[in-house]
């Protein structure tokens, strides 16, 4: 009703936001955990899992609120303020805390599986100049500018781009993600045949020799 009605402050709507991604967060954790993904034993995947499902999510939503802080400082014109300038600055360096810990776990991916490596490290290269390009833009543009002169829907625009970058690049990761597991169930599927061929053979033998002992028992 706020919102249709016009009457939520810029303040107000951030705080919500971030409690509502919280709670999506938190029920995305929950999800993983019940489909033991949180567990995967495999180094690669595991990686990729954290990188895709955790950590790239969490940096767009960060970028996001650099995105709406920003913007929402240049739109007022003048001298940004200190505390504009301080809680932009934390969004900032929790972004790159995030985007650092994506590339890490890409880079483990990569060092594990040369099929996801050969994948995604072209998208992981330009991502990587996307993010850091724009993530300067906050720091010159406003936390460090004395007079900021960006207009604030280039700023806006400009975090937009790479936040779409990020999902895209995501929608390609996941795919691959899930490749990874398809391919890994149906080397199970076919480890567990062969298996149970293997058994019925062996089963197969001992009742041929059991047979084959009575009948040398019970012959005249």
């Amino acid at each position: 009703q706020a919102v249709a009605g016009r009457q939520l402050q810029p303040g107000d709507s951030l705080r919500q936001h971030a409690q509502l991604v919280a709670s999506l967060m938190v029920f995305n954790e929950r999800l993983l955990d019940a489909y033991k993904l949180s567990q995967d034993p495999t180094l690669a995947t595991s990686a990729l899992i954290n990188a895709s499902l955790i950590q790239t999510p969490s940096l767009a939503e960060k970028m996001g609120a650099v995105r709406a802080q920003g913007t929402g400082l240049l739109a007022q014109g003048g001298e940004v303020a200190p505390e504009g300038r301080a809680t932009l600055l934390g969004n900032q360096l929790r972004a790159k805390e995030l985007y650092e810990g994506m590339l890490r776990n890409l880079e483990k991916t990569f060092q594990h599986d040369a099929t996801l490596k050969a994948h995604l490290t072209s998208g992981t290269e330009t991502l990587k100049t996307q993010v850091t390009a724009t993530l300067a833009v906050a720091s010159k543009e406003v936390i460090e500018a004395t007079a900021p002169s960006m207009p604030a829907p280039a700023f806006y625009d400009e975090f937009t781009r790479t936040i779409d970058s990020l999902y895209a690049f995501n929608a390609v990761a996941m795919q691959g993600l899930v490749d990874t597991l398809e391919a890994r169930v149906q080397g199970l599927r076919n480890t567990l045949l062969f298996m149970m061929g293997v058994l019925l053979l062996v089963i197969g033998s001992a009742l041929a020799l059991g047979l084959a002992f009575v009948r040398s028992i019970t012959a005249p």
